[in-house]
């Protein structure tokens, strides 16, 4: 931090009055700032001073951050974007029914201009409620493409693989398609990396699987799969296998390449089920656990021991899922019912402390997308994601503790400005970028279509 004022001469953002959480500090956990200064000049936080900035005008603009909190942007680590439209069609119903015997038959309805519509609901729900990157895993990934690009959002997408989805038909397809929009996207937006998703070792089988990730080696991309998220994938996975599926994964040889000299960069997503050989499994092969709280609660799918991960050395980062379980994209919701969760479950109020479940949404998330130098802290040099949230209300009052004020008594609705890559997507609540009204009513045709009311075409 620095201790001179600010001389910005290009365009900038200057947010003054900032009480900020830098997450981390040179690798160590850090407290909140007060009152500081910060400089976002070119897509990067440039400066930080506890200096007055005294320079009369800037070629940028000034945001007054007073009782606000400055946080690095919010990752999700899971989603299935385009399943916004799906958002509560199908509630209190177990996994496998609501898989099989609805969200599915709702997406085989669904084609390229719904798929769009979908994703570009979710990225106006997702900068509303301050994340400004995710992880998602879904089919269509040239629409969710298009929809993240326009949006100024920063994404990691992992083209889902598997078989009898609406796009390819076939896993074979479904492959090969994968392949065909990695190849031609990869390197056209420096705000989304790839991935490759294969849905569930359940739903693909151990070739396909070893293809998939010998194709991510070759690309090195992360690999993004659903892994040990109920009791009858557990029941199915004995009967199949002999094992837990994690198990299996590391008896086929998944977690490393073909040589085993390298680990693969697996994010393995849910991981309720599972006991101390699992999760030595996935800490000596580096996997980063993607946690739905809520998600897994509402579909009474259990609470993974995220604790006893953390304590392990596992990185485990925050996501909600997709609309169609959760109901929405609020990342701050799902980061407070993590935390009481884990003290629910251990019977120790004292497990997962406030600033271990913020670096959930941020550091881990981070981590998880394999951008941890480059977002998830505030610190000069990082990319500048950053969100301000409004701490004014009387909810947030007194400020005792502006943390658990964030975590335990404010909402997504708090959040008041979304920063991504140095530029404002939006400020007072207020969308820069996109038309949010225009988005819901092309979202709102498009939902007709799943629901087979009619075709909009």
């Amino acid at each position: 931090m620095s201790n001179h004022a600010f001389m910005p001469d290009s365009y900038s953002i200057l947010i003054k009055n900032a009480n900020y959480l830098p997450v981390r500090k040179n690798g160590k956990r850090a407290c909140v700032v007060k009152d500081a200064s910060i400089l976002i000049e070119n897509g990067v936080i440039r400066e930080i001073s506890k200096s007055p900035f005294r320079q009369k005008s800037t070629k940028g603009e000034k945001i007054d951050a007073k009782d606000s909190l400055v946080l690095p942007g919010l990752v999700n680590a899971h989603t299935h974007l385009p399943e916004t439209l799906e958002r509560g069609v199908c509630d209190d119903a177990t996994l496998d029914d609501w898989l099989w015997n609805h969200i599915w038959v709702m997406e085989s309805r669904m084609g390229k201009k719904e798929a769009y519509a979908g994703a570009m609901l979710g990225c106006v729900e997702m900068i509303k409620c301050g994340t400004t990157s995710f992880i998602d895993q879904f089919y269509y990934a040239e629409e969710l493409f298009d929809a993240v690009n326009k949006s100024g959002l920063r994404a990691l997408l992992c083209p889902s693989v598997f078989d009898n989805c609406v796009e390819s038909k076939t896993i074979e397809r479904a492959f090969e398609r994968a392949k065909e929009v990695i190849s031609e996207k990869q390197g056209k937006s420096r705000r989304i990396n790839w991935g490759i998703g294969p849905h569930a070792p359940y739903t693909v089988e151990k070739d396909m699987l070893l293809r998939i990730a010998e194709f991510a080696d070759e690309r090195n991309l992360p690999v993004h799969i659903h892994l040990q998220e109920s009791l009858w994938e557990m029941e199915k996975a004995k009967k199949e296998f002999g094992m837990s599926p994690i198990k299996y994964l590391e008896k086929i040889g998944f977690f490393s390449d073909k040589n085993h000299q390298n680990k693969r960069k697996i994010l393995g997503a849910h991981c309720v089920f599972v006991d101390n050989e699992d999760m030595e499994i996935m800490r000596k092969n580096e996997l980063s656990v993607l946690h739905n709280p809520r998600c897994n609660l509402k579909l009474a799918n259990g609470i993974a021991p995220v604790s006893d991960m953390l304590e392990k050395g596992i990185n485990v980062a925050i996501g909600t899922d997709g609309c169609a379980s959760n109901n929405n994209l609020f990342i701050l919701e799902d980061l407070l019912i993590a935390t009481i969760l884990q003290k629910y479950l251990k019977s120790d109020p004292r497990v997962m402390p406030i600033e271990e479940a913020i670096e959930l949404a941020t550091i881990n998330g981070a981590r998880a997308i394999g951008l941890e130098n480059e977002i998830g802290c505030i610190e000069e040099g990082k990319k500048a994601d950053v969100i301000i949230v409004d701490m004014k209300g009387a909810h947030a009052n007194p400020k005792h503790n502006i943390l658990s004020n964030l975590i335990y008594a404010s909402s997504s609705h708090d959040v008041n400005t979304t920063i991504v890559d140095g530029k404002i997507l939006m400020h007072e609540r207020k969308l820069r970028e996109l038309d949010e009204q225009k988005v819901i009513d092309m979202a709102r045709k498009a939902s007709e279509v799943l629901l087979g009311k009619k075709d909009v075409r």
